[in-house]
């Protein structure tokens, strides 16, 4: 059940579907809820392409990572982006629901 807090910030989110305001807003509702210490829109399209829609990262040198090696290709490497190569319909993931076995030992994920 969300907190009234958080049922005003969805009615606040729910009105900047569209507008400019709506990732910010989408990206501290899931900090805020979630805890997170990433969070990243990313569009992979089907020309294999990933364009970074918006994003927060707490680790400064993990952002600049972020911007130039994962941007430039490693993120064909992915489990988001090899999730959404299957062709389904956008949706909210847990890298946890998607990553193959033995992911979270690689050099992949500590880099990234």
């Amino acid at each position: 059940m969300l907190s009234v807090k958080q049922a005003k910030h969805l009615a606040t989110l729910l009105r900047q579907v569209g507008r400019p305001r709506f990732s910010r807003l989408l990206i501290a509702g899931l900090r805020q809820s979630l805890g997170c210490n990433t969070v990243a829109i990313i569009l992979f399209a089907p020309d294999e392409t990933a364009r970074i829609l918006d994003y927060w990262v707490e680790d400064r040198a993990l952002e600049k990572m972020f911007q130039t090696i994962y941007i430039k290709g490693a993120f064909r490497l992915d489990p988001f982006y090899q999730e959404g190569r299957r062709g389904r319909p956008p949706q909210f993931l847990r890298e946890q629901d998607v990553a193959p076995d033995q992911f979270f030992i690689t050099e992949y994920f500590r880099r990234y």
